[in-house]
């Protein structure tokens, strides 16, 4: 049978555990951070945009042509990856 009178500081103690294993951090990214990666897509946007353009027009060899395509999606992924750390880091701030 359970003795009623030990019954809140049962329960606090239970919360209280409960509480102690789950970490409270809530941190979102400043209006500043959230401009510059707005800012950040729409550079990379601007930039993909002239790298199709330049591949549709491309009038070298389709291998010389295949290449600078790899090294455009290269460039592409690298500003995609350092802005994801970068929008990760703000939000960790």
């Amino acid at each position: 049978m359970i003795n009623f009178k030990n019954l809140p500081a049962i329960a606090m103690s239970f919360s209280f555990l409960l509480l102690a294993g789950i970490p409270i951090v809530h941190s979102d990214e400043t209006i500043t951070e959230k401009a510059g990666a707005s800012s950040n897509n729409v550079k990379r946007g601007i930039k993909k945009g002239a790298h199709r353009a330049e591949e549709i027009f491309c009038a070298a060899s389709d291998t010389e042509c295949a290449a600078r395509k790899a090294g455009n999606r290269i460039i592409e992924a690298k500003d995609a990856t350092v802005d994801a750390a970068v929008k990760m880091k703000n939000k960790v701030d």
